[in-house]
C-alpha cells in the first residue's frame, strides 16, 4: 500500500554476533545533561544493516564486546526520545573505544500521535535476544524515489488474535532521523505491524 509518497519500510531484526572477537565499544547515554538508563543501543554495520544491541544500565553507561574489527555506526533510542543521530566509528581489532550518545526528548511522541493517516505496513514476528531479554525493530522509511524521509512517524502495533478477531494496538512510536531511519527497543516476542506517516 503506497500513499503520500513513502513505500513500504524495510524490517530487520538483530541477533548476536556470530564469532567473538576482541573489539568493544561504551559509553553513557544522556539527554545532555543527565544519563538516560533503559536506552536501547544498537550498532549498525558498514551497510547500515544492524548488528548488535544492548540497553543502557541506570547510569546510562552501555557496553558491546565481542565486535569484529570493521567501521560502524551507533544510535541509541528510548520511548519519548527522538533517535539519537547515527555515530560513525571504526573498530580495529584489541580496540577499546568510547563513544557517548545524547538523546533529545520529543513530546510529539505520544501513542495518539500516529493514529489514522499510515502509508505503509510490514509484519513481522518477533524472536527475543537472549543476552538482553529484549528485541529491537528497525529499518529505513524511503520515498518512491528511494530517499531517505526525515521526520516520519513510525508507530510499533501489537498483533493479537483472539476468536478469529485480530487487534492491533499500539506500543510504541517514534519518528525517522535525518537518514530515515527507525529504531525500537525493548520489543518482547510477538507478532508486530509497523506503520508509518508523513507529517502533514
Amino acid at each position: 500500500m503506497k500513499s503520500r509518497g513513502c513505500r513500504r519500510p524495510t524490517s530487520t531484526f538483530s541477533s548476536p554476533p556470530a564469532s567473538a572477537t576482541s573489539a568493544t565499544l561504551y559509553g553513557v547515554v544522556t539527554d545532555g545533561a543527565l544519563p538516560v538508563a533503559d536506552a536501547t543501543v544498537k550498532l549498525f554495520d558498514s551497510t547500515g544493516l544492524p548488528y548488535q544491541h544492548t540497553m543502557t544500565d541506570a547510569a546510562g553507561a552501555y557496553t558491546l564486546s565481542g565486535i569484529p574489527a570493521g567501521t560502524y555506526s551507533l544510535a541509541a533510542v528510548k520511548d519519548g526520545y527522538l533517535l539519537s543521530d547515527a555515530a560513525g566509528v571504526t573498530l580495529s581489532q584489541g580496540a577499546s573505544t568510547e563513544l557517548n550518545l545524547t538523546l533529545s526528548a520529543d513530546p510529539t511522541l505520544a501513542l495518539g500521535a500516529i493514529a489514522g493517516g499510515s502509508i505503509a505496513n510490514v509484519s513481522m514476528s518477533m524472536v527475543v535476544d537472549g543476552r538482553t531479554y529484549n528485541g529491537t525493530v528497525s529499518g529505513i522509511i524511503q520515498n518512491n524515489a528511494g530517499q531517505a524521509v526525515a521526520g516520519c512517524f513510525v508507530g510499533l502495533y501489537a498483533v493479537t488474535t483472539d476468536l478469529g478477531v485480530t487487534t492491533e494496538t499500539l506500543v510504541s512510536v517514534t519518528k525517522t532521523n535525518t537518514e530515515g531511519k527507525y529504531l525500537f527497543g525493548g520489543v518482547t516476542a510477538g507478532a508486530y505491524v509497523v506503520k508509518a506517516k508523513l507529517e502533514q
